[in-house]
């Protein structure tokens, strides 16, 4: 090794516990008091413990004076003798080296002895790295490092919040945020998650108020998602007087490390004069950097964030392509942005009114403005009061009932499909007759793919064309089942032109309701043809969760675990 590595090896363990989780593109400031272990008891050591403190130690002098071949040795014997320090560093050495498996043995070693670093690190290579990646692994270790100080609590949080390696369970995401945001050297991003909590009510009671202070918080820190969380409080008056001045001076800051989030939202503020002088060229600037992406702290644009399932970036895109706004106009891709947006995000609710509006559908914009000031949404009540004055809001279907009756023509095509069940093809055939548009569209896949019936292509494009407008109708109500249907329909181009974005989109609406079907395609689709190993782990979990029988099978098939370390 080379003079000055193991510097420059302690030096990189210190920038790897701090660098954030790419999933969020958070990254968390550096600061090397923020791994520094707590203080432990003092216990006579025995005499083997006391030989590798010295070796340690001497390792220690070795690297102050660029004796880094010694160094290196005198870490490997105190390593081998058990000093969790030492054990930390030679598996950092040996990532450094691509010998993972290794690495996984000695960090495995330290975190089994206490030291604070170790689960952290053990849990993002079962995290990050794709040869290794197990998300119920990454997400003990976080687990084990959040239970012993700051370093993981966000990370393991951030299992609870989606899902990754656990049940998802909003509440305990909340409890860990709230730990890290609330250290003596607090956790910025932490702040900003549990800002997003508080404002959306996700995990704990809505409180805007509460939101604002967290956000505060995390953009005095300084970070561009504070920043851009307290921006969009200023813009849409969530726990504090509307002020688009104040929002602007927000999104700036954000927007100067490439947030595509805040670069769109100057780019609504520049199209329409809002908070500053109107400048349509300015604008379009900002919506195609908000595109692109690219910046080195944010490289991803709205788009890809979006197929990544990022809510914010949803709702965004779904406003852009309402409006033409950096992309071309596009109503069908505009509509499922925003549904896919709209079960934690108000904002996209009041969008999608919007649009029904503009359509003439008074019925369905009056339910999405009802539904997004339940949210405590300000444009909504303010809307709803000159647009529906008075008027009572309508009784919610039954959920209960809803979900009794999902499922029904999804089961029985799955059935045709894996047996060619001519009696499962009956049943679907009759409902057909009877004018539902799920059992239309489930048809013209029978006759498409000749599943318990002849192959038609004649009569799978007459049910496609019959079913297709009221499966999206439904799918837009929030049938899941509609809308793991129409995700098929675009997927395959049935009664609509191909489109495998809107598919995914809608596909993971369905997910995001916990409707198993459309869980375990979704996981099929990140393990086959998106190769993102952490998406279908999660997916794959969800649908086993809910009841999907084929789920655990296809998981070992296509995520087998990784290779067994010491």
């Amino acid at each position: 090794m080379s003079s000055r590595s193991i510097r420059l090896v302690t030096a990189g363990l210190a920038a790897l516990l701090l660098s954030g989780t790419a999933a969020y593109g958070i990254t968390i400031p550096k600061k090397t008091d923020r791994y520094a272990e707590k203080p432990k008891t003092e216990e006579p050591k025995t005499e083997e413990q006391q030989k590798a403190e010295e070796l340690y130690l001497q390792g220690r002098e070795y690297d102050e004076e660029d004796e880094s071949e010694k160094a290196m040795e005198c870490f490997r014997q105190a390593a081998e003798l058990g000093h969790d320090k030492a054990q930390v560093l030679l598996a950092y050495t040996c990532m450094t080296e691509d010998k993972t498996d290794e690495a996984i043995k000695w960090y495995r070693k330290a975190a089994e002895q206490g030291n604070t670093a170790a689960p952290t690190l053990l849990g993002r290579i079962y995290f990050e790295d794709e040869q290794y990646m197990n998300m119920k692994e990454a997400a003990k270790w976080f687990r084990m490092g959040a239970e012993q100080g700051q370093l993981a609590q966000l990370r393991y949080g951030i299992c609870c919040f989606e899902g990754y390696g656990v049940t998802q369970d909003r509440e305990e995401a909340v409890k860990w945020f709230r730990k890290a945001a609330e250290q003596i050297l607090p956790d910025p991003e932490a702040q900003y998650m549990l800002g997003i909590c508080c404002r959306d009510g996700l995990g704990v009671e809505q409180n805007r108020a509460e939101a604002v202070k967290w956000f505060r918080k995390a953009a005095d820190y300084p970070t561009p998602d504070g920043a851009y969380g307290l921006g969009v409080c200023y813009m849409e008056g969530y726990g504090v007087k509307q002020d688009m001045k104040e929002a602007v001076k927000w999104f700036l800051k954000a927007a100067e490390q490439g947030r595509p989030y805040a670069l769109c939202a100057l780019g609504v503020c520049y199209r329409n004069g809002l908070g500053v002088t109107e400048d349509p060229a300015r604008a379009k600037d900002y919506f195609k950097k908000a595109m692109e992406g690219g910046h080195r702290y944010s490289p991803k644009g709205l788009p890809e964030r979006a197929e990544d399932g990022d809510h914010e970036a949803l709702y965004w895109l779904g406003v852009c392509y309402e409006e033409g706004w950096g992309v071309e106009q596009d109503d069908a891709m505009a509509v499922a942005c925003l549904h896919a947006a709209e079960q934690n995000n108000d904002r996209a609710q009041v969008a999608l009114a919007r649009h029904y509006l503009k359509t003439g559908d008074r019925k369905a914009a009056e339910r999405w403005l009802r539904k997004a000031a339940k949210r405590d949404n300000p444009s909504a009540k303010k809307l709803l009061t000159e647009l529906f004055p008075g008027k009572e809001a309508e009784e919610e279907t039954d959920k209960s009932v809803q979900a009794a009756e999902t499922g029904a023509t999804i089961a029985h095509l799955q059935t045709a499909l894996k047996t060619d069940d001519a009696e499962a093809f009956a049943w679907i055939r009759d409902t057909a007759g009877q004018g539902d548009p799920k059992a239309q569209c489930a048809l013209g896949v029978c006759y498409s793919e000749g599943y318990g019936t002849a192959k038609d292509a004649a009569e799978a494009k007459q049910w496609f064309a019959k079913g297709i407008d009221g499966l999206r109708k439904a799918a837009e109500d929030g049938d899941p089942e509609a809308q793991t249907l129409l995700a098929g329909c675009y997927g395959e181009g049935n009664g609509v032109k191909a489109d495998q974005t809107l598919s995914i989109i809608w596909l993971r609406k369905a997910a995001e309701q916990d409707f198993a079907r459309a869980q375990l395609a979704l996981a099929l689709i990140y393990a086959t043809v998106d190769k993102d190993r952490m998406e279908a782990d999660k997916w794959f979990r969800k649908a086993a969760e809910n009841g999907e029988a084929d789920a655990g099978t296809l998981m070992k098939r296509f995520l087998p675990d990784p290779v067994e370390t010491e």
